[in-house]
C-alpha cells in the first residue's frame, strides 16, 4: 500500500473519531452546532471514501477498513442513545402537559 492510501485511511479514521467526539458532547445548548459539524464531517468522509473507491480495489479497502467497523457501530449506538433520550424527554413533556390540561379542566369544573 502506498503512502497516499495509508494517510487517507488514517484521515477516514480521524473523521470517525471526530464524529464520535461531537456526538458524545451533544447537549441541548449545542445540539444544532454539533449536528451541523457531524454532517460536515460525514460529508468529508464520504467524499474521501468515494475517491478511494475510484482509485483502489473495493475488496482491499474493505479489508483495510475492518478495524473501523467498531467505530461505526459506536456512532450508531450514540445516535440510538440520543434518539432514545429525546423520545423519553418528549414523552415526559407530553405527560406533564396532559397532566396540566387535566388539572385545568378540573379547576374549571370546580
Amino acid at each position: 500500500m502506498d503512502t497516499y492510501y495509508i494517510e487517507n485511511m488514517n484521515v477516514l479514521e480521524s473523521y470517525l473519531d471526530s464524529v464520535i467526539n461531537s456526538l458524545s458532547n451533544i447537549k441541548d445548548s449545542n445540539a444544532g452546532k454539533n449536528i451541523k459539524r457531524v454532517i460536515a464531517i460525514i460529508d468529508k468522509f464520504e467524499r474521501l471514501r468515494t475517491n478511494l473507491l475510484q482509485n483502489y480495489d473495493r475488496e482491499e479497502l474493505r479489508r483495510a477498513s475492518q478495524h473501523m467497523n467498531g467505530k461505526v457501530k459506536q456512532i450508531l449506538q450514540i445516535y440510538d442513545n440520543i434518539i432514545e433520550q429525546n423520545k423519553n424527554e418528549q414523552e415526559k413533556v407530553k405527560n406533564e402537559l396532559k397532566d396540566l390540561i387535566n388539572r385545568k379542566k378540573l379547576n374549571n369544573y370546580l
